[in-house]
């Protein structure tokens, strides 16, 4: 791919395909033969002129009536053989050539009688043209009606007439023969260009994506590079604000261990309700820990089963005294972190248990990715906030109220880690009521 700038390689491009339109063009007019004008006969003008012919004409020659006679070269030989024909004066006919015709023609016959004296004869020629079997070149002929306008017939002149016709596909076929070229040099031009956006759509707010392929014209290069340098940005700030965040979420572990040890000497109930509100603000720390952590590791992946992971994570869930359903294959191995796949299956059931009274675990597998899908029966989520569920720090309905813990991570830091495998997180409300949670990880 040239480095050159982009707006000369278009225009010369598309001048290149013009050009080659244009030749291809050209060379059909040249194979083309030069088009005859259709012939006509006296006999079939003078039945359009008919008063019983239809108005439209025949297939060739098509009737008018305008008040003034047809203009241009006069056909005086064609009048005087209609006029003879029609039993009209010379001035109630007019004809003129469609084509300048030079002079006016002479017909002479042979006679093949040897008892005639002189061999060349002239023909009456006026009567000789009004035969049938005669071809003119184009003309139009017109009567004078009783209403003082004028009946002309003249041949049809269709627009898409038969060379028309050969030059137009002598046209399309150089743009079709074209095409395949002009579409493989566009999309080299693009190709520089289309990479350039598919690493802007991989590109997240945490900096995370492949560079862009610093390649192509000068333009796109610029683009890139400029790219780059803003996605080093993007990572360089989202790091720390991460580290930033654990910091802080570190730090108040040692007052918060302080103050617990303090509460221990306040006398009951006091102490009881002192000692779970520190241990919820450490719960919520902890959940602060966990995403910092997440959003800055890359996945340590390593061959796993996903299915004793699952039973473990229902177990812990169970033990904490949640009621979980499995539905699980004999096996699903794949490529994974196992300690982060574990938070973020930990975080699903923890959901689905807490604002949903149960969970049910379903593993399903297209060969393509598998589908662990955790369905629970709460009162599910309005369809306008599902695409909020995951954001960190976000709380949707009421009824998650903060008494029941948590402050938003958990389905965030699901959501980091199926991105961080190559997967996704979706939400549905399930028909049945409910809420159904979707993670999905690539098979391989």
């Amino acid at each position: 791919m040239s480095a050159r700038p982009l707006l000369p390689q278009v225009v010369a491009l598309l001048l290149a395909v013009m050009l080659a339109v244009l030749a291809l063009g050209f060379v059909v007019v040249l194979l083309t033969p030069t088009p005859v004008p259709p012939p006509m006969t006296i006999d079939a003008a003078l039945a359009a002129l008919a008063d019983d012919a239809p108005a439209e004409g025949d297939a060739t020659l098509r009737r008018r009536i305008a008040a003034q006679p047809p203009a241009g070269p006069s056909a005086d030989l064609v009048v005087q053989a209609a006029s003879t024909r029609l039993g009209l004066p010379a001035d109630a006919v007019r004809a003129v050539w469609l084509r300048p015709v030079a002079g006016a023609p002479v017909v002479e016959v042979l006679a093949t009688d040897a008892a005639v004296a002189d061999p060349r004869a002239q023909v009456d020629v006026p009567a000789l043209i009004a035969d049938r079997r005669v071809a003119l070149p184009p003309f139009e002929l017109a009567r004078r009606t009783a209403d003082g306008r004028w009946l002309t017939v003249g041949p049809r002149q269709p627009l898409f007439s038969g060379w028309r016709l050969r030059l137009l596909a002598g046209s399309l076929l150089g743009a079709l023969a074209v095409l395949p070229v002009a579409w493989f040099a566009a999309r080299r031009l693009t190709r520089p260009v289309r990479a350039l956006a598919e690493a802007a759509a991989a590109l997240d707010l945490h900096g995370r994506g492949p560079p862009a392929a610093v390649e192509g014209p000068a333009e796109v290069q610029a683009a890139a590079q400029a790219f780059n340098a803003m996605r080093e940005r993007i990572r360089a700030q989202a790091n720390e604000r991460t580290r930033m965040v654990a910091a802080v979420a570190h730090d108040l572990r040692t007052p918060l261990t302080g103050l617990r040890v303090r509460a221990e000497s306040v006398p009951s109930p006091l102490r009881e309700r002192m000692v779970a509100d520190i241990r919820r603000m450490e719960a919520m720390i902890a959940q602060v820990v966990d995403f910092a952590r997440g959003e800055e590791a890359a996945p340590a992946r390593e061959r796993i089963d996903l299915v004793p992971l699952l039973r473990e994570a229902a177990d812990a869930a169970r033990e904490a005294g949640g009621e979980v359903a499995l539905d699980l294959p004999p096996q699903a191995p794949l490529a994974a972190d196992p300690v982060m796949l574990r938070r973020a299956v930990d975080n699903l059931l923890d959901n689905a248990v807490r604002y949903g009274r149960c969970a049910q675990v379903h593993l399903a597998n297209d060969a393509a990715q598998w589908s662990i899908v955790i369905d629970d029966q709460g009162p599910g989520v309005p369809e306008a906030e599902l695409p909020l569920l995951g954001d960190p720090f976000r709380r949707l309905e009421a009824s998650r109220s903060r008494a029941t813990g948590g402050i938003g991570l958990g389905l965030s830091i699901a959501r980091t880690v199926a991105t961080l495998h190559g997967g996704q997180l979706a939400f549905a409300n399930r028909a049945s009521g409910g809420l159904r949670a979707i993670l999905r990880l690539p098979a391989d």
